[in-house]
């Protein structure tokens, strides 16, 4: 991988800046395939760099299962979705006329997949993999076996990379063997990762298992170069580390001792989900991660600071103590009992997170319930927590946002909740009055509509807090109400919202409204 080489992203701790969270399959541009890719990344960067926004954050990238949309639940913590490649800009691809004929055959398709409100993950994976496996053909036959400079880039990438993938590529080759069912029904004898077992199997599968580090090196190639043309413009690239693995992924297939796949996590009832919440995920064996210096972890952290500039720690409080259930219990508990015990063990993880980031920022996903012992640790090391202005309050009162700690991360809304515009046009009338009072300083009955000029006085308010970072979701930019995601529910519309237009050719409201913001930013001194 090339060496991150834009300015050090802990610098924005003490700088005022803003940025837009738009995931990265919500992208749109001309040439992309129904979802964001990552010449997508590339424009969406320059648009709102034009803004004066000079954070994109584009939630988690890594390769999701076939009939999945959830970026956290991924089939691995190092491998990027082969689902974000640009097809037209993979040079076996642009320098091959049968391939290039092949794609005009599927322009109806692709067509059809560009105008869906909706992201069909199904038709997109199989289009782009019909193609890129023609492009791996090519690779294969006149880079590789030529010994090419070319192939001699692909196998630098995998010698850098060999630590994740290799186990990845292997995995991926027997899930497609297997029909994409779970390792844990697997025949017995591939159900444990062994090196040395593992050696007859790859000389045997040599051809398929390379096609899954082809589309990892086009991958992260893509993604680098993005991200370097990105960095040069002005922009930070932030991304997101999941809490949790799936399951049926490589890394617990491989690291089985990483894990405790007899515990399953989630979160402590609340007022909402009475009995709690069970994700289906595994717990981590806090004592051999600790035993073995987080050796798992380092290397995921060392890999994610090479990909971004910015990330966030999903679920923060789970390094400090974990909701788990015993398989086949109802009734859920903490892994770790006692605040000092659960302090030590996430300042301990922390630690380790800052000793192997390099340039890039940690920022803490500290929402929910949240022991107040925790913010201190994450003040204490300097790690910037965030503010959600609606569920920031002061006895009983809405939080001044001038009053928001500086080294802070401040929005209104995130990929889990309402936006904007539908939290504040179904909030109580009372709710309401008290926080518009807070923006405006104006008393009120609560009867507020969400006009242009309420909508702007609330942007303002969050640029104007006394957070360093502040980041607006395209939704809550443009007064849109599509959400991302509901949490606790499984649907189409779940993590398949596309932005309605390209950066180039937004809408009159569109641009007026960006045009909003652009001023508001240079207002509250986030150039």
């Amino acid at each position: 991988m090339q060496e991150n080489n834009f300015t050090d992203a802990h610098a924005l701790k003490n700088k005022r800046t803003c940025g837009v969270l738009m995931p990265l399959f919500s992208m749109r541009c001309e040439n992309s395939w129904g979802i964001g890719d990552f010449n997508s990344l590339l424009s969406n960067a320059n648009y709102y760099k034009s803004l004066g926004v000079s954070i994109l954050q584009i939630l988690p990238i890594n390769e999701i299962a076939i009939n999945e949309t959830c970026p956290y639940t991924a089939l691995s913590a190092f491998a990027l979705d082969p689902i974000y490649i640009s097809v037209g800009s993979v040079s076996e691809v642009q320098n091959n006329k049968k391939i290039l004929e092949f794609i005009e055959t599927l322009k109806p398709k692709i067509e059809a997949l560009q105008k869906e409100n909706k992201i069909d993950y199904t038709k997109v994976r199989n289009l782009k993999y019909r193609v890129l496996l023609k492009a791996f053909k090519n690779f294969i036959l006149n880079e590789y076996d030529q010994k090419t400079p070319r192939s001699q880039e692909f196998s630098q990438f995998c010698k850098n990379n060999n630590y994740w993938l290799e186990g990845y590529a292997i995995f991926r080759a027997l899930k497609e063997l297997n029909n994409w069912s779970s390792w844990t029904k697997w025949a017995k004898e591939y159900q444990t990762f062994n090196t040395k077992k593992y050696t007859d199997f790859a000389k045997q599968r040599i051809k398929l298992i390379f096609f899954f580090k082809y589309l990892q090196w086009i991958a992260y190639s893509q993604f680098l170069d993005t991200k370097q043309k990105a960095n040069e413009s002005g922009v930070y690239i932030f991304g997101d580390i999941p809490f949790a693995l799936n399951l049926d992924s490589a890394d617990i297939w491989e690291h089985r001792h990483t894990f405790d796949i007899s515990k399953e996590i989630g979160a402590p009832p609340d007022q909402f989900t009475k009995k709690g919440q069970r994700w289906g995920l595994p717990q981590y064996n806090w004592q051999y991660m600790e035993d073995n210096n987080f050796f798992w972890w380092r290397s995921r952290v060392k890999n994610i600071s090479t990909i971004y500039d910015i990330f966030r720690l999903d679920h923060v409080i789970g390094f400090f103590r974990t909701w788990v259930y015993n398989n086949g219990k109802d009734d859920g508990h903490f892994d770790l009992k006692g605040e000092d015990k659960q302090n030590q063990r996430g300042a301990k993880f922390l630690s380790m997170v800052l000793e192997n980031c390099d340039k890039s920022l940690a920022v803490a996903e500290d929402l929910g319930v949240i022991p107040d012992s925790v913010r201190t640790t994450l003040k204490n090391l300097q790690i910037p927590g965030y503010k959600i202005m609606r569920w920031e309050h002061d006895n009983g009162f809405y939080r001044e946002p001038k009053n928001y700690h500086t080294i802070s991360l401040a929005s209104l809304s995130t990929h889990d909740t309402d936006t904007l515009k539908t939290w504040w046009e179904t909030m109580p009338p009372k709710e309401r009055k008290g926080i518009w009072e807070m923006i405006s300083t104006e008393k009120t009955d609560g009867n507020i509509p969400f006009s242009k000029e309420t909508h702007k006085k609330i942007l303002a308010r969050l640029l104007g807090s006394n957070s360093n970072i502040t980041i607006l979701s395209v939704q809550d930019i443009f007064g849109m109400e599509e959400r991302i995601n509901i949490p606790g529910t499984v649907n189409e519309h779940n993590w398949t919202f596309r932005f309605p237009y390209c950066s180039h050719n937004m809408s009159e409201d569109f641009v007026q409204k960006a045009e909003i913001l652009k001023t508001l930013i240079k207002e509250n001194n986030r150039i």
